[in-house]
Parts: C-alpha cells; sequence; structure tokens
C-alpha cells in the first residue's frame, strides 16, 4: 500500500534526479514524452457533525498531450458518531489520441472500503452479557470506455462506465460469562453479502470562446430497478499563462458516480442531489502549478433528512 504521508517527498525528488539536472534538461531527456506528479489534501466537514479527510497521489506520462496515461491512490477517512470509515482507491486512465475529431480512452479501478464500531448489549441475565464488534466492508471495481474529440464548432465526450459494489456486513457476537456458572466465553460470527451493479452512461459537450470554455453534461445510472439522472454545468477561464479558474455546478440525482476524467469516485450510498465547486490554478515556476478547490455537496438519504459537506483541497503538480 503506498504511503501518501510522503508525497511532498516524492514530487520534490523527481525534479532532483542527478545533481545539476534541471527541469528543462529533465523534459529533454524523456522527449517526447512529459512526466506529471501530483498530489492534493483534501479537508471536509458534513452538517452532520462528520469530518472528512483525503489524501491523493497520481503519476501521469503523455506525449505532447496526446497520448497519455494516468495512476492515482487516494486514501480517505471520515470520522465522528464514534465510528471510523476508511477508504482506498486505486485508479487508471489511458488515452489514445487519433486525430482531432476522435481519441480514445478507457478507465479501470478498484476500492476497498471499511467502518468498524462496537456496541455494547447487557442482557438481563446478570451472569453474562454480549459485546457486539461489527465491520462493514465495502469492496468494488469500475471499467469504462470514453470517446472525445474537438469538432467545428464544439467538442464533446461521451463515456460508458460499469461499476459493481459489493457489501460485506460482518458481526461477531461475543458472549462473557460471569466465572460462577462455569461457562467459557464464545464468540459467534456472522456475515451478510450483498451485490450492486451499476450503469452509467454520459454525455458532455463543450465550446470554447476566446480564453473561456463552457460545458455542458448529462449523466445516466441505471440499477436494478432505478433510473438517476443529473445535469451539470462548467466555465473554465484561462485568465492568463499563469492562472487558471474553474467554475461548475450540477444538480439530480445521483449515486456512486464515477469522473472518468479527473479519476474521481463518489462513494456514497445515499443521492448526490446539488454540486458546487471552484477551481484555481496558479502556476508558481514553470514546471509547479499549486490548486485550491472549494466544494459544496448536499445529499439526501432515503430514509432521513438531507445533509450537505463542504470541501477544500490544495495540491501540487509538476510537469516535466
Amino acid at each position: 500500500m503506498v504511503n501518501l504521508q510522503n508525497k511532498w517527498v516524492l514530487v520534490i525528488l523527481i525534479s532532483m534526479l542527478t545533481p545539476g539536472m534541471h527541469a528543462k534538461d529533465f523534459s529533454s531527456f524523456l522527449y517526447p514524452w512529459n512526466l506529471s506528479l501530483g498530489s492534493y489534501y483534501t479537508y471536509g466537514e458534513y452538517s452532520t457533525g462528520q469530518i472528512y479527510q483525503s489524501k491523493m497521489g497520481y503519476f501521469s506520462m503523455d506525449r505532447r498531450w496526446k497520448d497519455r496515461f494516468s495512476i492515482a491512490v487516494e486514501k480517505i477517512k471520515i470520522t465522528g458518531d464514534d465510528k471510523s470509515y476508511n477508504q482506498t482507491n486505486f485508479f487508471g486512465r489511458d488515452y489514445f489520441y487519433i486525430k482531432p475529431e476522435i481519441s480514445l480512452g478507457g478507465i479501470v479501478g478498484v476500492f476497498q472500503t471499511d467502518t468498524t464500531y462496537t456496541t455494547d448489549m447487557d442482557s438481563s441475565n446478570s451472569s453474562w452479557n454480549v459485546e457486539r464488534k461489527s465491520k462493514d466492508e465495502h469492496h468494488g471495481w469500475v471499467v469504462g470506455v470514453q470517446i472525445s474529440g474537438d469538432l467545428p464548432w464544439l467538442g464533446y465526450a461521451a463515456s460508458y462506465i460499469r461499476s459493481e459494489y459489493q457489501y460485506i456486513f460482518r458481526k461477531a457476537d461475543e458472549y462473557h460469562y460471569d466465572e460462577s456458572i462455569g461457562e467459557q466465553d464464545t464468540t459467534y460470527f456472522y456475515d451478510y453479502y450483498f451485490y450492486e451493479p451499476v450503469d452509467q452512461w454520459a454525455v458532455h459537450l463543450s465550446r470554447r470562446i476566446g480564453n473561456h470554455v463552457v460545458r455542458l453534461g448529462e449523466t445516466i445510472q441505471q440499477f436494478d430497478t432505478e433510473i438517476l439522472s443529473t445535469t451539470s454545468g462548467g466555465w473554465d477561464w484561462t485568465i492568463s499563462d499563469n492562472f487558471g479558474s474553474t467554475l461548475s455546478a450540477g444538480f439530480g440525482k445521483s449515486r456512486y458516480a464515477v469522473e472518468p476524467a479527473l479519476l474521481l469516485l463518489n462513494n456514497n450510498p445515499d443521492n448526490l442531489t446539488k454540486t458546487a465547486s471552484l477551481r484555481l490554478s496558479w502556476r508558481v515556476l514553470v514546471n509547479w502549478r499549486l490548486t485550491a478547490v472549494v466544494s459544496y455537496q448536499e445529499f439526501q438519504p432515503i430514509e432521513h433528512s438531507k445533509y450537505h459537506i463542504t470541501y477544500g483541497a490544495i495540491g501540487i503538480q509538476g510537469r516535466f
């Protein structure tokens, strides 16, 4: 398992491979490929009082922004209400340039989550008591394809992604007996399994106007007996060679949605109904760029009242 706590050291060391080697020398060594490294740290607070923390690192290579591939690792931790939720995502994406009007891409990923907590239950019999330990494990995989390109008047991207989620509910009932009755402590284990497949289709259109790009898209998800849809839009503004911004928003309903371009997975069983985010990018050096993101998400559970979470993220990327 990758230790992302050393991500800053990794990013810095890659630009110092040999004494005296500068970024320009390194780029010449890689030609015609470029290498990119980056990492993000995200912190968020739920309206329910839970705390969200995420660390992500990625590696990518591209041939002058045409053929390219990337891999990303993300570790998520959510704490609160005497529970601890942990998730690890591994994602990979490739992209093959054919001509300006058409490019083909693919995405593949696996993830693993678990929630652990303990509940004590005292029986009415004073001679023994039961302590139940529960662990909810979520495993799954993602695979998909994407076609995109730039037509004379607009850009487009269409994708199909198949996901499958496996839920394992593990319970251990530990019976503790009083020594006077001569019984030894006993533990009983119970496992319950549940599978949920998801089919996701998405289409996005874009239009460039000078230094601005306007995007509009629709995502459809099909579950066993349910169909969800989300409409999203965005505005990219290249303010200068060193500054850029992205404002995006979405509304509708989605669950377990995958963002193929950014390698993001919304692994939340509740319906995501509203999103809004602002992303600012600043090139501090020729090969280094800082990124800050503020995001808002609102969820509507099936059986409870809605809640929201506000995120803040900061990241650093190097491209050589």
